[in-house]
Protein backbone atom coordinates (compact mmCIF):
# COMPACT_ATOMS: atom_id res chain seq x y z
CA UNK A 1 0.00 0.00 0.00
CA UNK A 2 1.47 3.60 -1.28
CA UNK A 3 0.76 6.03 1.52
CA UNK A 4 1.91 10.09 1.76
CA UNK A 5 3.86 11.00 4.30
CA UNK A 6 1.25 13.08 5.73
CA UNK A 7 -1.05 9.78 5.41
CA UNK A 8 1.43 8.05 7.21
CA UNK A 9 0.89 10.47 10.07
CA UNK A 10 -2.73 10.54 9.90
CA UNK A 11 -2.80 6.91 10.31
CA UNK A 12 -0.21 7.41 13.32
CA UNK A 13 -2.41 10.01 15.08
CA UNK A 14 -5.47 8.33 14.18
CA UNK A 15 -3.69 4.91 16.12
CA UNK A 16 -2.48 7.17 18.61
CA UNK A 17 -6.21 7.98 18.81
CA UNK A 18 -7.69 5.06 19.17
CA UNK A 19 -4.79 3.40 21.52
CA UNK A 20 -5.15 6.60 24.39
CA UNK A 21 -8.84 6.49 24.37
CA UNK A 22 -11.22 4.29 22.29
CA UNK A 23 -11.78 3.33 18.31
CA UNK A 24 -15.44 5.29 19.10
CA UNK A 25 -13.39 8.46 19.40
CA UNK A 26 -11.35 8.33 16.37
CA UNK A 27 -13.69 10.85 14.62
CA UNK A 28 -12.47 13.18 12.09
CA UNK A 29 -13.24 15.92 14.41
CA UNK A 30 -11.17 14.38 16.88
CA UNK A 31 -8.42 13.31 13.98
CA UNK A 32 -8.34 16.86 12.65
CA UNK A 33 -8.19 18.46 16.15
CA UNK A 34 -5.19 16.12 16.98
CA UNK A 35 -3.09 16.88 14.16
CA UNK A 36 -3.75 20.94 14.52
CA UNK A 37 -5.49 20.86 10.29
CA UNK A 38 -9.19 21.93 9.66
CA UNK A 39 -11.21 18.95 8.97
CA UNK A 40 -11.57 19.83 5.29
CA UNK A 41 -7.66 19.73 4.78
CA UNK A 42 -8.08 15.84 6.30
CA UNK A 43 -10.51 15.01 3.59
CA UNK A 44 -8.00 15.71 0.85
CA UNK A 45 -5.98 12.83 2.50
CA UNK A 46 -8.82 10.19 3.52
CA UNK A 47 -12.09 10.35 2.32
CA UNK A 48 -13.61 9.07 4.91
CA UNK A 49 -12.88 7.72 8.89
CA UNK A 50 -13.40 4.50 7.10
CA UNK A 51 -10.71 5.00 4.67
CA UNK A 52 -8.22 5.74 7.68
CA UNK A 53 -9.44 2.63 9.13
CA UNK A 54 -8.69 0.26 5.92
CA UNK A 55 -5.14 1.71 5.56
CA UNK A 56 -4.49 0.72 9.54
CA UNK A 57 -6.33 -2.74 8.56
CA UNK A 58 -3.68 -3.05 5.03
CA UNK A 59 -1.15 -2.42 6.85
CA UNK A 60 -1.59 -4.97 9.66
CA UNK A 61 -2.80 -7.45 6.97
CA UNK A 62 0.70 -6.60 5.00
CA UNK A 63 2.58 -7.62 8.26
CA UNK A 64 0.62 -10.76 8.39
CA UNK A 65 1.81 -11.83 4.89
CA UNK A 66 5.55 -10.75 6.13
CA UNK A 67 5.39 -13.07 9.52
CA UNK A 68 3.77 -15.77 7.24
CA UNK A 69 6.97 -15.35 4.43
CA UNK A 70 9.21 -14.95 7.75
CA UNK A 71 8.15 -18.20 9.30
CA UNK A 72 8.53 -20.14 5.56
CA UNK A 73 12.10 -18.87 5.06
CA UNK A 74 13.03 -20.41 8.67
CA UNK A 75 13.17 -23.74 7.60
CA UNK A 76 11.63 -25.24 10.47
CA UNK A 77 9.23 -27.51 11.15
CA UNK A 78 5.33 -27.08 11.37
CA UNK A 79 5.04 -26.72 14.65
CA UNK A 80 8.09 -24.52 14.81
CA UNK A 81 5.94 -22.55 12.06
CA UNK A 82 2.98 -22.21 14.01
CA UNK A 83 5.06 -21.00 17.23
CA UNK A 84 6.53 -18.30 15.29
CA UNK A 85 3.91 -17.01 13.94
CA UNK A 86 1.64 -16.78 17.52
CA UNK A 87 3.95 -15.43 19.32
CA UNK A 88 5.03 -12.79 16.20
CA UNK A 89 1.52 -12.02 16.88
CA UNK A 90 0.97 -11.64 20.17
CA UNK A 91 3.81 -8.97 20.28
CA UNK A 92 2.73 -7.35 17.42
CA UNK A 93 -0.51 -6.91 19.86
CA UNK A 94 1.83 -5.98 22.76
CA UNK A 95 3.81 -3.20 20.68
CA UNK A 96 0.98 -2.14 18.78
CA UNK A 97 -1.94 -2.24 21.65
CA UNK A 98 -4.45 -0.24 19.20
CA UNK A 99 -4.29 -3.20 16.74
CA UNK A 100 -6.37 -5.48 18.93
CA UNK A 101 -9.15 -2.53 18.77
CA UNK A 102 -9.31 -2.65 15.04
CA UNK A 103 -9.06 -5.96 14.24
CA UNK A 104 -11.30 -7.05 17.33
CA UNK A 105 -13.88 -4.60 17.26
CA UNK A 106 -16.70 -6.48 15.79
CA UNK A 107 -18.99 -3.14 16.34
CA UNK A 108 -17.55 -1.09 13.75
CA UNK A 109 -17.90 -3.60 11.33
CA UNK A 110 -21.41 -3.97 11.56
CA UNK A 111 -22.61 -1.10 9.24
CA UNK A 112 -19.33 -1.29 7.23
CA UNK A 113 -19.45 -3.44 4.72
CA UNK A 114 -15.73 -2.39 3.35
CA UNK A 115 -14.45 -2.85 6.56
CA UNK A 116 -16.29 -6.03 7.56
CA UNK A 117 -15.07 -7.88 4.02
CA UNK A 118 -11.50 -6.59 4.58
CA UNK A 119 -11.21 -8.45 7.98
CA UNK A 120 -13.76 -11.39 7.13
CA UNK A 121 -11.10 -11.77 4.01
CA UNK A 122 -7.57 -11.65 6.46
CA UNK A 123 -9.21 -13.94 8.71
CA UNK A 124 -9.65 -16.88 5.76
CA UNK A 125 -6.45 -16.10 4.74
CA UNK A 126 -4.59 -16.59 7.49
CA UNK A 127 -7.16 -19.67 8.33
CA UNK A 128 -6.22 -21.57 4.96
CA UNK A 129 -2.54 -20.78 6.05
CA UNK A 130 -2.95 -22.28 9.25
CA UNK A 131 -4.72 -24.99 7.83
CA UNK A 132 -2.07 -26.43 5.44
CA UNK A 133 0.63 -25.63 8.19
CA UNK A 134 -1.63 -28.16 10.18
CA UNK A 135 -2.06 -30.82 7.39
CA UNK A 136 1.98 -30.49 6.79
CA UNK A 137 2.52 -31.36 10.47
CA UNK A 138 -0.26 -34.40 10.38
CA UNK A 139 1.53 -35.68 7.58
CA UNK A 140 5.03 -35.58 8.51
CA UNK A 141 3.61 -36.94 12.05
CA UNK A 142 4.16 -34.36 14.63
CA UNK A 143 0.49 -32.74 15.03
CA UNK A 144 -1.98 -35.03 15.86
CA UNK A 145 -4.13 -36.84 12.75
CA UNK A 146 -7.23 -37.85 15.37
CA UNK A 147 -8.54 -34.67 15.26
CA UNK A 148 -9.54 -32.27 11.63
CA UNK A 149 -7.02 -29.98 10.74
CA UNK A 150 -9.41 -27.37 10.23
CA UNK A 151 -11.06 -28.35 13.48
CA UNK A 152 -7.41 -27.42 15.49
CA UNK A 153 -6.53 -24.73 13.30
CA UNK A 154 -9.73 -23.33 14.60
CA UNK A 155 -8.40 -24.30 18.33
CA UNK A 156 -5.19 -22.45 17.81
CA UNK A 157 -6.99 -19.21 16.18
CA UNK A 158 -9.55 -19.39 18.86
CA UNK A 159 -6.66 -19.24 21.29
CA UNK A 160 -5.18 -16.61 20.19
CA UNK A 161 -8.28 -14.56 19.24
CA UNK A 162 -9.62 -15.40 22.62
CA UNK A 163 -6.39 -14.31 24.51
CA UNK A 164 -5.91 -10.90 22.69
CA UNK A 165 -9.74 -10.15 22.90
CA UNK A 166 -9.35 -11.19 27.21
CA UNK A 167 -6.67 -8.46 26.95
CA UNK A 168 -7.74 -5.95 25.03
CA UNK A 169 -11.01 -6.13 27.44
CA UNK A 170 -8.86 -5.43 30.64
CA UNK A 171 -7.63 -2.58 28.94
CA UNK A 172 -4.18 -4.09 28.14
CA UNK A 173 -3.33 -4.32 31.99
CA UNK A 174 -2.13 -8.26 31.73
CA UNK A 175 1.08 -9.18 30.83
CA UNK A 176 0.28 -10.26 27.18
CA UNK A 177 3.63 -11.76 26.24
CA UNK A 178 3.56 -14.05 29.18
CA UNK A 179 0.30 -14.81 28.89
CA UNK A 180 0.82 -15.97 24.93
CA UNK A 181 4.11 -18.33 25.99
CA UNK A 182 1.88 -20.01 28.56
CA UNK A 183 -1.11 -20.37 25.75
CA UNK A 184 1.70 -21.71 23.61
CA UNK A 185 2.47 -23.97 25.81
CA UNK A 186 -0.54 -25.78 26.37
CA UNK A 187 -1.73 -25.38 22.45
CA UNK A 188 1.30 -27.43 21.60
CA UNK A 189 0.30 -30.02 24.06
CA UNK A 190 -3.29 -29.96 22.50
CA UNK A 191 -1.45 -30.04 19.19
CA UNK A 192 1.24 -32.45 19.32
CA UNK A 193 1.54 -36.34 18.79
Amino acid sequence: MDLTSRQMEIIQAATQLISERSIQELTIKNLSARIGVTEAALYRHFRSKVDILVAILEQFREHGEVVRREALQRNAGPMELLEFIFLTHVRTFVEKPYLADVVFSEEIFQNEDRLADMVRSMMQQNFDAFVGMMRQGQQAGSIRNDIAAVELTTIFVGALRMLITRWRLQRFTDNLEHDGVSMWKALQRILST
